[in-house]
């Protein structure tokens, strides 16, 4: 999707999505999903330092947002990474961060 053909409601979605990515525990919760495939509440909590309410309301932003999925597993409740972009996104910002690969293709600074 180009500029141009983009809608004040596509700005909005993506602006949602880069508001989930300004939180730290979210951004844990996402990259313990994405080393771990599964996780319970539990473990995500204990993984971004919340506690379980804490982590349960950041677990349903997530969700609303269609980046994580839940499965039932006996009386469990397990969550998964809905959609793997989000990772990329993350892990081009990390990349962007440490500095690697920054001036790859910048023909405007020369």
């Amino acid at each position: 999707m180009n500029f141009d053909a983009m809608t004040e409601d596509d700005f909005a979605k993506l602006e949602e999505i880069y508001m989930l990515f300004a939180s730290v525990p979210r951004l844990k919760i996402l990259l313990r999903l994405n080393s771990r495939g599964e996780c319970s509440s539990g473990d995500l909590a204990l993984a971004a330092g919340l506690s379980q309410t804490a982590a349960s309301h950041q677990l349903k932003d997530l969700r609303r947002s269609k980046i994580v999925k839940t499965r039932k597993s006996g009386t469990n409740v397990l969550y998964s990474l809905d959609d793997h972009h989000i990772i990329n996104i993350i892990q081009s910002a990390m990349q962007h961060i440490s500095g690697e690969n920054c001036h790859e293709g910048d023909s405007h600074d020369e």
